[in-house]
């Protein structure tokens, strides 16, 4: 529960960007079994490209969102594995025992 509380957002955030990198898979994958794909630098309607009528606009619609997939799959791969190692690092110091910084006086004074 602890880990919700102290890393809520890094995880919103790496949902979404999972979010966005399976839109990209699933984009490219419409585009290599029906071979039709839309333009994703159109976003105010549908714009959808086939292969057989424009190849040059398919295939740079097909490296966009490639690029897309690889670059977002990268940053969410490196944000996982740091977040994994922080909450590593919190949870070592939160199981370790406080650190004993009492002043001790010598056994005759005592």
């Amino acid at each position: 529960m602890r880990t919700m509380k102290m890393a809520w957002k890094p995880i919103l955030a790496i949902t979404f960007l999972a979010a966005v990198v399976a839109l990209a898979v699933y984009r490219l994958h419409g585009g290599w079994a029906y071979h039709v794909i839309d333009k994703p630098w159109i976003r105010y309607r549908t714009v959808w490209v086939t292969l057989s009528d424009q190849p040059i606009q398919f295939a740079l619609s097909v490296a966009t969102y490639a690029a897309i997939a690889v670059l977002l799959s990268t940053i969410v791969l490196f944000s996982v594995s740091s977040l994994r190692r922080e909450l590593r690092t919190f949870r070592a110091r939160e199981t370790r025992p406080p650190f004993d910084d009492a002043i001790r006086q010598p056994f005759d004074e005592r």
